[in-house]
């Protein structure tokens, strides 16, 4: 009997093991602990911020609700716990301050770890307690904040819902508004709190029995404990239902009067009215739909999940890419003309088809016609030697017979010309409209940087206590898109610029107080579109980079020579060299040499570039310039023999026409003159060892890199600008140096893309090794 009660309540039930809903879940709650966090540090710098206080709760009762449905308890408890907090402050009953904040915090710290640890097939076990005593400690009035950073090891405990203390269950404002709306306008809300009696030797069936009956007048919501508890044989003195049914006070206390089972009942009627001043909590259009039951057997919970799951397929979720919808209509309208255009090039074809047959069919009847012509010539010619028939009659005769020969062709020539006009039309059409899907396919890919800018805060905030120093992280173009891939690759670049601008730019309070300046210091991160390039900007207002301690650094490393003079720009960019650093001493944020080094490669590699400058005792600027999206590129089309090759247009600078003599030798590197400044050149037919003319009249030069880095590549000739799709290279060729994918051009073939980054650093070995070759045959 039992066990038909449980089947049959629990066939509504989602299943926590489907893959699709976890996988919906991991999605869904890295966007609620992401809006958790970011409102807890606007909530930092405006206390009294109720809408940030209300943006916190409801995404933690998202995520509590999220958890309760695929099972994954310690998450429920703990996010539950975190909910109480933050409805005490929404009641004003608790003031926000520093200790609230860095609580806060640190729960959002936990919440990321039983993520990643459920996400990985685990279960979330360190220990918590101390972190569960201070938000414990918020609810009863007494702080107790003496804990470490979230790094702390945390454990958290299965602990059964038991209400010892006969004092029952109090839901949440929120929740029972929630309650009210799933009960509906034609049934009452009860709370029921039901006292069982310890001696009776059926105690731990009458808290089963009564969810059955309830269930048989109405439906139950809630109960604490959840039903599983109940059924799992343990006693519990208090057990409270929420149940919705369209009966009476009368009917419920009837159904519990139970003997000797049923100690005491409460019996509450939740009215919609008395809770009516809490409807400003009830902004989400998805409170019906969240999940209302939280599971509290962590052991069962666990089973389940890991039972049920492949552990290897959740641990590879895809990156997901959540786009408007008013986008994807934009599309949906572009393919629609699209499949008109084909109906049109359809009909174009059939015209073509009906075309040649007349032309076939023309053809035959002008064959016929010219045939019987040359038959009858002969005829004409003993009429006009023999009879003396007059030359013009016979002329006229012909003329009268045989001149509308071509009269066919003359139609067939109107008719192909009309659907030739139809034709450039349609193609036109189809050209505007493969246009407009590319740009819109690009549109969907694109993001605002906002998905990495809303990371820095936390960042900024935590780094600056760790250094003692009082910092405000400016934000500025959040709204400004940039293709996913190029989003993925661009945090660590711009977390080791911040972090630098923090550790080495920004100066402690004292030191800031001595400058003249204001005790906080300012980082700005700024954002901007500049036609097909973006730029970010990293600026400090700091104590700016030390030229002189730059130079003598770089001098000590041996990356210059001591004789070496460098301009303000040079000495700027050798902090990019790698395992440079002017930091006195190493520290858990910096002083080991790495970093600006990764930051220039990881740029250069989305093709890409940044620069630095600097201004003493104002501050230093990092302005990083990446093109908008890494699918399609336009690039410089160059022939070397004949081979094709694409050149990134980001990459160009400037192209030259130069004959041999022009061309001269400096210690074995090939060179030429370029408005009195020498630039090395490279030629790409050596580079990839393709037999081409060395003596030709002319040589092609392509320069490429930065302003204050650039070489010139040697090519056959240059054939235009062109879009440029990139398809990666896969298998053996994935990692060949200097290339970086491959495209199809119009006429079929396939082009290289080149690399420049790592087309110079090839170029570089190769000439070191020549080197070397060489001052080996002189020893």
């Amino acid at each position: 009997m039992l066990e038909f009660i449980k089947i049959t309540l629990m066939s509504d039930y989602l299943d926590p093991t489907n893959e699709e809903l976890l996988k919906d879940f991991f999605e869904e709650a890295e966007l609620q602990v992401e809006a958790f966090e970011q409102n807890v540090l606007h909530l930092e710098n405006n206390p009294e911020n109720m809408d940030a206080i209300d943006e916190m709760f409801r995404a933690a009762h998202t995520l509590k609700g999220g958890a309760a449905t695929v099972e994954m308890n310690e998450i429920t408890q703990f996010t539950h716990l975190v909910e109480n907090v933050l409805d005490e402050m929404r009641s004003g009953n608790l003031k926000t301050d520093g200790d609230v904040i860095d609580i806060l915090l640190n729960a959002v710290d936990i919440i990321k770890k039983m993520l990643r640890e459920r996400l990985s097939g685990k279960v979330f076990q360190e220990d918590i307690d101390e972190l569960t005593d201070n938000l414990n400690s918020l609810l009863s009035g007494e702080k107790k904040v003496d804990m470490v950073s979230g790094e702390k090891k945390i454990k958290i405990k299965s602990k059964l819902i038991e209400k010892k203390d006969g004092k029952g269950k109090e839901l949440t404002e929120y929740e029972l508004l929630e309650l009210v709306a799933e009960a509906g306008k034609d049934n009452k809300l009860y709370w029921i709190q039901v006292t069982f009696n310890k001696d009776n030797v059926m105690n731990t069936v009458g808290g089963i029995q009564l969810y059955a009956a309830f269930n048989e007048i109405g439906k139950v919501l809630q109960s604490y404990p959840e039903f599983e508890l109940l059924y799992d044989d343990n006693f519990y003195p208090v057990v409270d239902y929420y149940v919705a049914a369209p009966v009476g006070e009368e009917k419920i206390r009837d159904i519990c009067d139970m003997p000797d089972i049923v100690v005491d009942t409460k019996v509450t009627l939740i009215q919609e009215s008395k809770i009516s001043s809490l409807k400003t909590a009830k902004t989400e259009k998805s409170i019906q739909e969240e999940k209302k039951e939280e599971v509290s057997d962590t052991k069962t919970a666990t089973k389940a999940y890991v039972k049920g799951i492949d552990k290897g397929k959740i641990t590879r979720l895809g990156s997901v890419l959540r786009v408007e919808s008013k986008r994807i209509d934009e599309l949906m309208n572009l393919v629609s003309e699209a499949v008109i255009n084909k109906a049109t090039f359809n009909q174009i074809s059939t015209n073509f088809n009906e075309l040649i047959t007349q032309i076939q069919e023309a053809g035959d009847k002008l064959g016929t016609n010219i045939k019987n012509f040359f038959k009858i010539l002969p005829q004409y010619f003993e009429e006009y030697k023999s009879n003396g028939k007059d030359l013009k009659t016979i002329t006229r005769d012909i003329g009268t017979k045989y001149g509308k020969l071509l009269d066919d062709y003359v139609v067939l020539e109107t008719d192909l010309k009309g659907v030739v006009t139809k034709f450039h039309s349609t193609a036109g059409s189809l050209g505007r409209i493969t246009n407009e899907l590319q740009e819109g396919v690009m549109r969907i890919r694109m993001v605002p940087v906002s998905q990495i800018f809303s990371r820095f805060p936390r960042l900024v905030r935590d780094l600056s206590k760790e250094l003692n120093k009082n910092v405000i992280l400016h934000t500025e173009g959040e709204e400004t898109e940039l293709d996913k891939s190029v989003i993925e690759d661009l945090v660590d670049p711009l977390i080791h610029c911040v972090r630098n601008s923090l550790d080495h730019g920004i100066e402690s309070v004292e030191d800031r107080r001595k400058a003249g300046k204001s005790p906080e210091g300012n980082i700005y991160l700024r954002a901007s579109n500049e036609g097909n390039m973006i730029h970010i900007e990293i600026e400090d207002d700091g104590k700016g980079i030390d030229i002189q301690g730059v130079r003598e650094r770089a001098i000590k490393r041996g990356v210059i020579h001591p004789e070496k003079r460098l301009s303000d720009f040079e000495a700027f960019n050798l902090i990019f060299n790698a395992g440079f650093s002017t930091a006195d001493k190493v520290t858990d944020v910096s002083g080991r040499g790495v970093g600006l080094d990764v930051v220039k490669k990881k740029i250069e590699k989305l093709n890409g570039s940044v620069i630095v400058w600097s201004e003493a005792g104002k501050g230093t600027k990092f302005t990083i310039k990446l093109p908008l999206t890494l699918a399609i590129i336009q690039g410089l089309l160059v022939k070397v023999g004949e081979e094709v090759y694409a050149i990134p247009i980001t990459s160009v600078i400037e192209s030259h026409r130069i004959s041999p003599p022009e061309i001269k030798l400096i210690d074995n590197y090939e060179v030429f003159n370029l408005r009195e400044e020498v630039v090395s050149i490279v030629r790409l037919n050596r580079l990839f060892r393709i037999p081409v003319d060395e003596n030709a009249k002319y040589h092609y030069i392509v320069l490429v890199g930065a302003e204050k880095n650039k070489v010139g590549l040697m090519v056959d000739s240059l054939i235009g600008e062109e879009d440029v799709v990139i398809k990666p290279l896969k298998d053996k060729y994935s990692n060949s140096p200097g290339i970086a994918g491959a495209t199809i051009l119009g006429d079929g073939t396939v082009s290289l893309i080149i690399d420049v980054s790592q087309l110079l650093e090839l170029d570089l070995k190769i000439e070191k090794t020549k080197r070397k070759e060489r001052e080996a045959r002189i020893l």
